[in-house]
């Protein structure tokens, strides 16, 4: 277990379990779900792959990324991560694969950079499972987002609420990705506790949020449309406060 900790905040992980994150603090207040073995990290891929062309049901959903172990080490008030294949791991995945994470400690907030290159189009992600509760999240998105190939409506339950914001009502559930709508390369996730700001270099990548069983999913990853990932290099950064 590796643990960074600042007078304000904590958050350690475990880099044997797919770098999974378990616990992050606010003001010694503990911020996640209490389920276990939930995502932090997720790629190269999101979601389960279909069984059609793996011939078997995908034993790895959301990547290798979630479950392989991560080579870590503290390095002052950071987190330095590295994850890359092996023939093993590449071959369940079905290609090699490197992802590489700096996670550093503010005053007032997690500042995380995480890049990925692989052999065929993949994907890298960051996703907070939050304790979810009342309240609404708030996000500066686009009404529109990819389903398959296609741009659909996001779900009924995203509301306008100025002419810049969107809200969702957390006693409703919700998976989707979100497309940052002033800035393509900058978005923004807010509820009554947490702010969670993305930066991103290029436009293929996406907010993402989902609300189910008392658990908000809140990150990002490199992939507009995370079924069909179109990028063999990228990369994200997430900054992560509360309230």
């Amino acid at each position: 277990m590796l643990e960074l900790k600042s007078e304000k905040l904590s958050i350690s992980v475990d880099p044997q379990e797919g770098l999974r994150l378990k616990s992050f603090k606010i003001g010694g207040q503990e911020r996640l779900a209490t389920r276990s073995a939930l995502p932090f990290v997720v790629g190269p891929h999101f979601g389960k792959r279909n069984p059609k062309l793996l011939g078997h049901e995908d034993p790895y959903p959301n990547g290798l990324a979630a479950y392989a172990p991560w080579e870590a080490e503290l390095r002052g008030e950071e987190l330095v991560a590295t994850l890359k294949s092996d023939e093993s791991t590449a071959e369940k995945q079905g290609f090699g694969f490197y992802l590489s994470l700096k996670m550093k400690i503010l005053d007032q907030s997690i500042d995380i950079q995480l890049d990925t290159t692989s052999e065929e189009e993949g994907l890298a992600g960051v996703l907070f499972p939050f304790a979810s509760g009342k309240g609404t999240l708030l996000t500066d998105s686009k009404k529109l987002v990819y389903r398959e190939a296609e741009l659909v409506p996001l779900p009924s339950v995203f509301q306008e609420r100025s002419s810049e914001e969107l809200e969702a009502d957390l006693s409703q559930p919700f998976a989707t990705p979100l497309y940052p709508r002033l800035d393509p390369l900058k978005g923004h996730l807010q509820t009554d506790a947490i702010q969670l700001e993305a930066h991103f270099p290029s436009q293929e990548s996406s907010l993402y949020v989902q609300n189910e069983g008392g658990v908000l999913w809140m990150g990002g990853m490199t992939a507009q449309n995370p079924d069909r990932p179109t990028l063999t290099a990228s990369s994200l950064r997430i900054n992560v406060s509360g309230i």
